[in-house]
């Protein structure tokens, strides 16, 4: 069921984008969604939205990329339509800083992470 949610939450998000391409492309090439990806698991997410995107005649490309700002750079200068890599103050800060013209369509996920340690058993003890 996750996998199922997480892939049509995917395919909405990179839908929408799509449809605020370039409208001068030719009708076969508006079937093409390129989304760059840094990270592993985002790539993952990007492979199962393609499954589900692939039933209605989609085709979603991923692109990997080794830093944190080659997605944008790719989207910014059009070698990609969409980037599944970054929190949305991070974009708002390339954006600035590159006077550049990215906006976040949809806010994908919430990932879940902790805090582990051998040596503190609690936040407090921590200096």
């Amino acid at each position: 069921m996750e996998k199922w949610y997480i892939g049509f939450v995917t395919f909405v998000a990179l839908m929408t984008l799509g449809a605020c391409g370039n409208k001068e492309k030719k009708a076969s090439e508006d079937k093409v969604i390129t989304v760059a990806t840094q990270l592993e698991t985002s790539a993952e997410m990007v492979k199962i939205a393609s499954e589900v995107a692939a039933k209605d005649s989609w085709e979603i490309k991923n692109v990997a990329v080794t830093d944190n700002v080659a997605y944008n750079d790719m989207v910014q200068n059009g070698e990609a339509d969409a980037n599944f890599a970054q929190h949305k103050p991070f974009m708002e800060q390339y954006t600035e800083e590159k006077s550049a013209d990215l906006v976040a369509v949809q806010l994908m996920y919430d990932m879940k992470i902790g805090f582990y340690s051998k040596d503190y058993q609690i936040i407090d003890a921590i200096h």
